[in-house]
């Protein structure tokens, strides 16, 4: 036998070899079984492999579409697997870790590109970056004392998202603010100043006008005060202020300071009561209330008639 047949024949020795080993490879891949897949997949979860073991045991399902435990396997595990990485992705995006919120949920459309958790989630980013800079806005309005803005802002924030923490404590410091810049008018003038007085059967006006000018302030009759009602006073060197209220409560009157030097007298009735009160308002936010509810608890407690619903 020449050099050159010896030479071709172990060529093609070496080619039947090659081939008869990729023939039992490929039949060693062809044919592991929907068990084998099933087991593997399961492995591959265990490692946070997620894709890889879906396809795995989605694999074995097509293989053995009889095995009903395949399917509520697969089935559950990938509600479970999504409803960690979305939980996962929602504590992200709360934070303001929207690259890492955006990968989780990108992952989640890799185990299931119909998830509509992933879906929102994606949407809701842009959303929440847009909201972190009108928030960032408004603490610069309140840096400023620009508490009206402020409150602009937050309430756009808190209508799109009302379980924004940020907003909602800032908007609680907005409110606070607003109500503690409220301050009722006072008297510049003390009226500790003793007095005496000695009236039987006097005109009721007349006698505020012997106050006023003792005290230097000036008294404003409401239109319902009769200002000709008799009354009796004797007093000696007491304050005009206890002078004052003895006057009110003996003639069922009620008094509101209107400026630093004057003062409102009015009947002591639940209508003048109304008409004459300070108006203040208040917002408050609702974390887990309800709202038909809170607003009852608040006409009963600050006994309000008008309290709205945003």
């Amino acid at each position: 036998m020449t050099a050159g047949k010896r030479t071709l024949r172990a060529v093609v020795r070496a080619l039947v070899i090659a081939m008869l080993l990729h023939g039992c490879a490929s039949d060693g891949i062809q044919a592991r079984s929907a068990a084998d897949n099933f087991a593997l997949g399961q492995q591959m979860l265990a490692q946070g492999r997620f894709e890889e073991g879906f396809a795995l045991i989605e694999q074995a399902v097509r293989d053995a579409p009889k095995r009903l435990e395949y399917q509520v396997s697969l089935a559950n595990q990938r509600e479970a697997v999504l409803a960690a990485l979305a939980q996962e992705a929602d504590r992200d995006r709360a934070v303001g870790q929207y690259a890492r919120a955006e990968a989780l949920y990108q992952q989640m459309l890799r185990v299931d590109s119909t998830s509509p958790r992933a879906k929102a989630g994606l949407a809701q980013i842009p959303v929440d970056q847009r909201h972190d800079l009108l928030i960032a806005e408004a603490e610069a309005a309140v840096a400023k004392g620009e508490v009206t803005a402020a409150d602009a802002m937050l309430r756009q924030v808190l209508q799109e998202n009302p379980q924004n923490a940020r907003a909602r404590e800032l908007a609680r410091r907005v409110v606070e603010s607003q109500s503690a810049s409220f301050t009722p008018p006072a008297l510049k003038r003390s009226l500790n100043k003793p007095i005496t007085l000695e009236f039987r059967d006097a005109d009721l006006g007349a006698v505020f006008e012997v106050m006023s000018r003792a005290a230097g302030i000036n008294f404003v009759l409401d239109r319902e005060v009769q200002s000709d009602t008799k009354v009796n006073i004797f007093v000696r060197n007491t304050p005009i202020d206890d002078v004052l209220k003895i006057l009110l409560v003996t003639n069922q009157l009620e008094r509101k300071v209107l400026n630093d030097n004057s003062i409102l007298v009015f009947p002591n009735s639940p209508a003048k009561q109304r008409e004459y009160q300070d108006l203040v308002v208040r917002s408050f936010y609702l974390t887990n209330a309800d709202a038909k509810q809170t607003q009852a608890m608040l006409k009963t407690m600050i006994k309000a008639r008008d309290v709205y619903i945003d």
